[in-house]
């Protein structure tokens, strides 16, 4: 079962990086890997869907697949739904690390950019594992 543990910062947000890259379902049998397009994100429990900034979505060359209705406790407007792959680096006993990836993610887009991160790790993808916050180590670790 991988794990990572991220520090959580002093203004209170676990930020890690996570990759992006278009599906390799949808792409040709023989046709070479996709670039990974790594980002921050904060690891947000109150959000459901993983959403990516605009700007990420287009570097990484995802395509619209549709729109969603995005709610706030203000608002709700509707944003684009983009459709890739996500990775998140585990780090390994030797120092080394792999790139594990959540095949066939939809996102959601994330309208306004925000100075710590570009993007929000939402529970479609801590659903798979256990999430664990200790506060007196200031860690959250995230298990699947």
């Amino acid at each position: 079962m991988p794990c990572i543990t991220l520090p959580i910062d002093l203004s209170g947000r676990p930020i890690l990086e996570v990759g992006v890259s278009p599906s390799r379902s949808v792409l040709p049998q023989n046709a070479p890997a996709p670039t990974i397009h790594w980002v921050r994100a904060l690891a947000d429990t109150g959000c459901t869907h993983t959403a990516i900034h605009t700007s990420v979505a287009t570097t990484a060359g995802l395509g619209i697949i549709g729109k969603v209705p995005l709610t706030s406790s203000t608002q709700s407007v509707a944003v684009n739904l983009y459709f890739g792959d996500l990775f998140i680096r585990v780090p390994l006993s030797n120092g080394g690390s792999y790139d594990w990836r959540f095949s066939g993610r939809q996102f959601t887009e994330m309208l306004q950019p925000h100075a710590h991160f570009e993007g929000l790790l939402g529970m479609d993808i801590f659903s798979f594992g256990t999430l664990h916050v200790n506060g007196l180590t200031r860690n959250t670790t995230f298990c699947w």
